[in-house]
């Protein structure tokens, strides 16, 4: 199960991961319109020839658990449970778990993969308790994932955490950046102020850099080049870095800040550049998919 509030990206993830999955073929259950997918699959790289679109709002949910059970996929992608299954009071878990057992029942029978696309609840809720009848989903499923906006209702940047049955998910923060790739940028601890404070200062030259070329030298997962201002400003006002204009004359608009260590500090450093990517940055190009109404 991936669970987020609406518009948080779910589908997003979901659809950037399958384009990797192209060894199966993939059915994928949506409520959302057809010229919606045409607008999203336009903008993304042409790797969805595997990809199989149902538009089932509407739809009897007969129809959509017979299709799924007689189909050829492998996997089947149910976006949102919600909608899609006429799920009434998500509170009454013996009547979420009916819903859903019968899916998994069959997925388990074809040896197939399934994936419930879900929401959170207004109230939220740490270990899972933000899924939206959570009890019965967490129960019924072998991970359930969630999804959460990283720092303001604007941030490009989402947390994801989740729970499994027999293994252990490490939470990961990624960024859809603006040249529409998807970045994973690593763990939350290790983006934390402080951590990225003493990766910053390891970076730190004799000469003096810009903000940009200092984040360059960092190793995976990468912070945000705000962040890596940040910890230079708390840096050189504890004495450890210096800024160009020095940091004693206040911001200064339209200045180009530069940076260096402090010329009474020295650190063994040995910088190691490298970049990991959830997705490819190849644009443009509609990718072949077709679709059943």
């Amino acid at each position: 199960m991936v669970a987020a509030f609406p518009k948080t990206g779910k589908t997003e993830l979901m659809v950037r991961a399958l384009a990797h999955w192209s060894d199966d073929k993939i059915l994928y259950v949506t409520e959302e319109p057809k010229t919606v997918w045409q607008s999203r699959l336009s903008k993304l790289p042409s790797h969805y020839s595997h990809l199989q679109l149902f538009l089932g709002l509407g739809v009897d949910q007969e129809e959509i658990f017979d299709r799924i059970k007689n189909g050829p996929e492998t996997v089947f992608v149910l976006d949102t449970i919600r909608n899609l299954l006429g799920l009434g009071d998500e509170t009454d878990n013996s009547a979420m778990a009916r819903a859903l057992i019968p899916y998994i029942a069959i997925a388990r029978e074809q040896e197939k993969t399934i994936f419930f696309l879900h929401h959170d609840r207004k109230g939220g809720g740490e270990h899972g308790e933000g899924i939206a009848g959570a009890h019965a989903f967490l129960a019924a499923v072998d991970i359930a994932l969630e999804i959460k906006r990283d720092g303001s209702d604007d941030s490009p940047r989402r947390l994801l955490r989740g729970w499994g049955r027999v293994i252990e998910i490490p939470r990961l923060i990624y960024e859809l950046q603006g040249d529409g790739s998807m970045v994973a940028l690593g763990s939350p601890t290790l983006l934390a102020l402080e951590e990225v404070k003493n990766r910053v200062f390891t970076a730190l030259e004799d000469e003096f850099e810009k903000t940009k070329t200092i984040r360059l030298h960092l190793d995976d997962p990468k912070p945000s080049e705000d962040q890596v201002l940040k910890a230079l400003e708390e840096l050189a006002q504890e004495g450890k870095a210096e800024r160009n204009p020095p940091i004693s004359e206040g911001k200064k608009q339209g200045a180009r800040y530069k940076w260096r260590r402090a010329l009474n500090l020295t650190s063994d450093k040995g910088p190691h550049r490298s970049e990991a990517k959830l997705e490819t940055e190849t644009k443009g190009g509609r990718g072949p998919w077709s679709c059943e109404l």
